[in-house]
């Protein structure tokens, strides 16, 4: 079993689908599939492939999953030396001047 087939399989079993509309006079109904889940348990009972007795190979098989936030390292070079990042956002309305001053 690769990464890939593993990230494929929770791709496709892990979605909102639109299924369209119907439409009257009055009103209108949209007809969605809402199968998206964060839940660890929902994720691991995603089948990656079955056998010919009926068995089922699923996430939770082969993996441990866990709900928690996902760490991202950044790092920026200067010249190859260590340095520092600095983003600076604005408001639409603020004045870039004005704010420099701090």
């Amino acid at each position: 079993m690769t990464f890939d087939k593993i990230a494929s399989a929770i791709a496709n079993n892990n979605k909102d689908v639109s299924a369209g509309q119907i439409k009257s006079l009055d009103e209108e109904i949209l007809i969605r599939a809402r199968n998206r889940s964060v839940n660890p348990g929902t994720i691991g009972d995603i089948i990656l492939r079955a056998n010919t007795q009926g068995g089922f190979l699923r996430i939770r098989d082969i993996a441990n999953i866990k709900l928690k936030f996902s760490e991202v390292t950044n790092k920026s070079f200067i010249n190859g030396k260590r340095g520092n990042l600095f983003n600076i956002r604005k408001l639409s309305t603020e004045d870039l001047e004005e704010i420099s001053v701090f």
